[in-house]
């Protein structure tokens, strides 16, 4: 995945996050739980996006590894929907194959970002 493709894929999941946020809202009525997974699922895209070509890399840096960050946080918290009975294992298989994506082209980011910074 390249790194423009990575910003619409964390969109895309950033999508998904918000109609299971709905779901969940509405069917199990939880809302803290599906509250911390609207917040860490939809800030993957909002921080990825504020990554400009005018960032200094030290910025670049911060920002791709709060991203990620914030994608085991999501991780955790879909396993944790998923082993409570909230979220089907279909979705949570879909969700988190996204973030596994999103993760490792973020590792890949950050991996090139070093070699030309250090």
């Amino acid at each position: 995945m390249t790194e423009k493709n990575v910003k619409i894929k964390s969109y895309d999941f950033a999508l998904k996050v918000v109609n299971m946020y709905q779901g969940l809202s509405k069917e199990q009525q939880d809302f803290f739980l599906s509250k911390q997974l609207l917040i860490r699922g939809t800030s993957i895209g909002a921080k990825l996006e504020g990554v400009m070509e005018k960032d200094s890399k030290k910025d670049v840096f911060i920002k791709l590894n709060l991203s990620r960050k914030e994608i085991k946080e999501t991780n955790y918290l879909l396993r944790l929907l998923k082993d409570i009975g909230y979220l089907p294992e279909e979705r949570y298989t879909t969700l988190r194959n996204d973030c596994d994506e999103i993760f490792t082209t973020l590792e890949y980011m950050i991996g090139k970002l070093k070699r030309f910074t250090i």
